[in-house]
């Protein structure tokens, strides 16, 4: 009964694989990134580093550094990405192409997590 449970689970397992891939479902770390992160990550940001007249109407490709994001900002946003929402970024990495927009960091926490 088990190994046709397990059998069963592998094929599933693989199935998801070929859509994903496919692109005909979204990965968990995507809508994890929609639903969890980015709110988290968007209210720290203008909360404790950026500082602009609207936040809601800041785009995911407007620029973080022209904002006003710096240095001391973004060692303290790394710091809140792996404290606060558990993925570890390699240090040789943060650099201003990972940090300069929304989509940026986005794309630089799901390839980490």
């Amino acid at each position: 009964m088990l190994d046709g449970s397990f059998t069963g689970l592998q094929s599933l397992s693989a199935r998801l694989r070929v859509f994903i891939s496919a692109g005909l479902i979204e990965q968990q770390s995507e809508s994890r990134w929609a639903f969890e992160m980015l709110p988290q990550l968007k209210k720290f940001i203008f909360d404790e580093l950026v500082f602009v007249d609207q936040p809601e109407q800041f785009g995911e490709d407007d620029d973080l550094l022209e904002a006003g994001l710096d240095s001391m900002g973004i060692m303290r946003l790394v710091l809140f990405i792996e404290q606060e929402l558990g993925v570890i970024l390699p240090d040789h990495e943060i650099a201003p192409e990972n940090l300069r927009t929304l989509n940026a960091i986005r794309n630089w926490v799901t390839r980490h997590q």
